[in-house]
């Protein structure tokens, strides 16, 4: 488990180790769309953190990992056991990175959801018999709302 913040900077990692760790937040920021507080490093994590949630469809998370220089990016998906792979950005990364691993973590969401939720509204509409388990979502169904149900 990635260490916070300040047991990261407390800890005997170099002087040029938190250097890079406080640069990585600092893009982070930016990535983000976050303003960084270089006096309030936690509450700098903590706004990327929520902007990543709020502002993706999936709810993605974002965690810091300071030893490695990483930031990890996944989502979990409601109604089933198991969420996205873990998408890591190594410092340095580029704001394309970041928006190509977040796209990365929608869709691999959006494909999850769409394997795991159908109903059989769904299965009529798209002309296809619907049998329980079968996984198939219309997004134009009137039924779930395009949601379906957990299969």
């Amino acid at each position: 488990m990635p260490s916070s913040w300040e047991d990261f900077i407390s800890s005997d990692a170099a002087d040029e180790a938190k250097a890079k760790a406080l640069e990585m937040v600092k893009a982070a920021c930016g990535c983000a769309g976050t303003e960084f507080e270089r006096d309030d490093v936690p509450n700098s994590i903590a706004c990327v953190q929520r902007s990543v949630y709020r502002y993706t469809a999936c709810g993605a998370y974002c965690e810091f990992d300071f030893e490695e220089g990483t930031v990890i990016l996944g989502s979990i998906v409601e109604g089933v056991d198991w969420g996205t792979d873990n998408h890591e950005l190594v410092w340095p990364f580029t704001r394309d990175d970041w928006n190509r691993a977040l796209d990365e973590v929608e869709d691999e969401a959006k494909s999850i959801w769409h394997d795991t939720h159908g109903c059989p509204e769904c299965a009529r509409l798209l002309g296809i018999e619907y049998v329980p388990g079968q996984t198939v979502i219309c997004l134009e169904c009137g039924e779930c709302d395009g949601q379906g149900e957990i299969v």
